[in-house]
């Protein structure tokens, strides 16, 4: 996969903002590029299929207004978020009583890598770049 490019140029903060919020942290002539990236499920409880992350915030957890919904014992209704900016992907625990865990860890929030094991709940996720 291509790394996603956001192209800035000649467009107020504003404009950036909608598009993208990290474009209009580096001015209207800014070039930003991303990598693409998805979340495979490693067990039955995270699905089937690969879920490539959009360049916006994307919420995970039991209801059905998150992006990418996971169900199961010790899944909070609003549980995580994934965000991207310049600086990669992070991922944030909203409060939940159970947890996130990256590679095995607790996180409250954590930059991820290529290939970082993401569990929420019994659902198991690979994060992937590129």
């Amino acid at each position: 996969m291509q790394p996603l490019r956001v192209i800035a140029r000649g467009l107020d903060a504003d404009v950036c903002r909608l598009y993208h919020p990290a474009a209009a942290a580096f001015g209207p002539n800014a070039t930003m590029s991303l990598r693409t990236a998805r979340l495979v499920p490693q067990n039955p409880e995270a699905g089937r299929t690969a879920i490539p992350l959009p360049p916006k915030p994307v919420s995970l957890g039991a209801d059905a207004g998150n992006e990418i919904r996971i169900g199961g014992p010790g899944v909070e209704a609003r549980h995580a978020q994934i965000t991207v900016d310049s600086k990669g992907y992070t991922l944030s625990d909203l409060g939940s009583k159970t947890g996130t865990r990256v590679n095995a860890e607790t996180v409250q929030q954590r930059m991820l890598k290529h290939e970082d094991v993401i569990q929420i709940g019994m659902a198991r996720f690979v994060f992937r770049e590129g």
